[in-house]
């Protein structure tokens, strides 16, 4: 989608010629962490599931979001943010700001000043809706998700670390503001957070690598329970589970002999349920998803890399452990980011769908039936960019604001493979 820059520079005369000139980028690999994968609810009213990717152009410091039609995979609009943020979360919230369309919630740290900022933008104008900051005493470590809280809009716990003290801080994210402050027991290191209802669940280890959730009531902080993991010696991923219609908690990671295992938990009580095992590979991430198969439950879906090199998601019955489907995805474009949307291909049942970017810089979203592993769609959110290949030139320039002294240039940009523009000037034909 084309964009419109501004730049004010120093006057001259009415004669002058303007001089547009882009810069064109090496194709260089993304920085570590991205690209990052969100879906969303239906943004331009074509009743479809749509998703956001957000991506650091190459051979810049600024990121910028796409958002894409999920049945077609157009573009319905991009935002660009600001330089030096490093993304630790990109995710969704509810309208906020009354327009009926969902808001993009970036969090991230800057580089220069070791501020958290969280970020929140209209999905469809880009337009900010809230900015708020987090004091950088608590490093944070992890950042996480939940709903069903009351009186939080779109709940989000930064997990932040000062020395050996742990703290969660609360969010609404969709209106910037803080909530709710908790702190944890020293001498345990934190991994990652959740939010359940009426309490912040917090996995950590210990120096003998003792995986352990701590479950605090959400308004008072008192200590709700605790449960160990006995099962997992290393935890990548923590999210809600429905287990026999009581809330519960599914854990990801890996056992003693490299078994991927999803161990998950009643809550409160913290009871062990059942462990659904996928095999000695490496996970990479964890789905939570509608009941499949009709018998009650939800069911789960790992993806993970194998020992040859392949890129895998198997689903399994959240109730039995049964396999349900599995997948394969192309390794050419190594999975940054795993989510799901709602059905895309009208038979009612979701899409599994993976972000990732290949050697020359592409970035690929792939999209393939949670039940069948069929494939629904794959789009193009970036081509990257081949030496050969010349930036746009931007369009329209117009003057105004002329002065004696400034005048202010506006053009439209129609590239994303620059660094920027050299905005010349004279004072009589070129």
């Amino acid at each position: 989608m084309n964009s419109t820059r501004e730049k004010t520079v120093p006057s001259w005369t009415a004669a002058a010629s303007l001089i547009l000139v882009s810069q064109l980028l090496s194709p260089a690999a993304l920085a570590d962490g991205g690209p990052y994968l969100t879906p969303l609810t239906d943004v331009n009213g074509n009743s479809a599931a749509d998703f956001a990717v957000l991506y650091q152009i190459p051979g810049r410091e600024a990121y910028v979001a796409k958002v894409l039609d999920g049945s077609t995979g157009e573009e319905i609009s991009k935002i660009r943010y600001g330089k030096k943020h490093v993304p630790m979360l990109f995710w969704r919230a509810p309208d906020a700001n009354g327009n009926g369309v969902p808001e993009l919630v970036l969090v991230a740290v800057n580089s220069a000043t070791g501020f958290t900022r969280v970020m929140v933008r209209d999905a469809m104008t880009g337009e900010t809706v809230s900015n708020s900051t987090i004091n950088k005493q608590y490093v944070p470590q992890e950042v996480g998700i939940g709903n069903g809280i009351s009186g939080i809009t779109s709940p989000i716990a930064i997990l932040g670390l000062k020395g050996d003290r742990t703290r969660v801080q609360i969010l609404d994210a969709a209106f910037g503001t803080n909530v709710i402050r908790q702190l944890y027991q020293a001498g345990q290191t934190p991994l990652m957070t959740t939010l359940a209802r009426g309490a912040v669940a917090v996995l950590t280890k210990s120096d003998t690598n003792q995986h352990r959730v701590v479950l605090k009531n959400l308004n008072s902080g008192l200590r709700i329970n605790g449960f160990e993991l006995s099962q997992l010696q290393s935890t990548i991923e923590m999210k809600k589970i429905s287990i026999a219609g009581r809330e519960g908690l599914a854990i990801l990671g890996q056992d003693g002999t490299g078994k991927i295992v999803v161990q998950t938990h009643e809550l409160p009580s913290g009871n062990f349920k059942r462990s659904l095992r996928f095999g000695p590979h490496t996970p990479l991430g964890l789905i939570i998803l509608k009941d499949l198969n009709g018998n009650g439950g939800n069911d789960v879906a790992v993806l993970f890399r194998t020992d040859g090199g392949a890129y895998q998601a198997h689903v399994k019955d959240g109730k039995n452990g049964a396999t349900l489907s599995y997948m394969t995805f192309d390794k050419k474009f190594p999975p940054t980011g795993f989510q799901h949307l709602k059905d895309v291909s009208g038979n009612g049942v979701p899409e599994l769908v993976v972000v990732g970017q290949n050697a020359s810089g592409r970035i690929r979203v792939q999209m393939k039936d949670a039940l069948t592993g069929a494939p629904t769609g794959r789009v193009v959110v970036h081509w990257g960019i081949p030496q050969e290949v010349q930036p746009l030139p931007p369009t329209e320039p117009v003057i105004r604001n002329v002065s004696s002294t400034s005048a202010t240039l506006r053009w439209t940009d129609r590239s994303d493979n620059e660094t920027g523009f050299q905005v010349g000037y004279c004072t009589g034909l070129i």
